[in-house]
């Protein structure tokens, strides 16, 4: 795997754990040879986490994910 994809496997699974649809146990179901988090899910600052992935999606024009973490960060 190509270090773009790495970055965006994390980003996407970091974006399902922290909006809450995946649990960890479900991330390594769907990946398990190897999971990927942009932050370490046992100690991380929610707000920080969410401020680096509105960034990131930003860049990659995936807005509809910007609007779900920006309302997230609200609550």
């Amino acid at each position: 795997m190509e270090i773009g994809a790495d970055i965006d496997r994390a980003m996407v699974n970091s974006y399902d754990f922290i909006i809450g649809g995946k649990t960890l146990d479900d991330l390594l179901d769907d990946n398990p040879d190897s999971l990927v988090l942009m932050f370490d899910p046992d100690q991380y600052d929610r707000v920080e986490v969410i401020d680096d992935m509105i960034m990131y999606f930003e860049d990659v024009e995936e807005y509809e994910k910007c609007a779900i973490l920006k309302n997230a960060k609200k609550n």
